[in-house]
């Protein structure tokens, strides 16, 4: 029985383990760390969908929201350079504390020397 655990333990860490996310740094603004995530990355043709995240240096607030990190999850077309925001998550030590934020849905530039900017360049080579 004894074992019948262990082994059932074992074998919850390493799934959970091989399915975490591994942040990639991109870049630092004023504000704090821009990473992305390397397993979360899915590329179709031209275009690359991958999430983002910021870590703030700093506690932030938007009316009634506190957080200190924000995830977002972008796609990338390599073609055009440009980019939109499919979704938009604050995030408070880590754990999602709003997931129904509507991001904006059009299409923009990638603006040069940004992480953004970075991320394009490891991206779609």
């Amino acid at each position: 029985m004894n074992m019948k655990k262990l082994l059932f333990v074992s074998l919850l860490f390493f799934s959970n383990f091989s399915m975490s996310s591994n942040w990639i740094k991109t870049g630092t603004i004023d504000e704090g760390i821009i990473y992305y995530d390397k397993h979360s990355i899915i590329k179709s043709k031209n275009v690359i969908t991958f999430w983002s995240k910021i870590d703030f240096n700093s506690v932030q607030s938007q009316g009634k929201m506190t957080y200190n990190s924000w995830m977002n999850e972008i796609q990338i077309d390599c073609r055009t350079r440009k980019f939109v925001t499919i979704q938009s998550i604050p995030m408070f030590n880590g754990k999602p504390i709003d997931s129904n934020l509507q991001p904006s849905k059009e299409w923009s530039s990638i603006i040069p020397d940004t992480p953004l900017s970075t991320n394009f360049v490891i991206l779609c080579k």
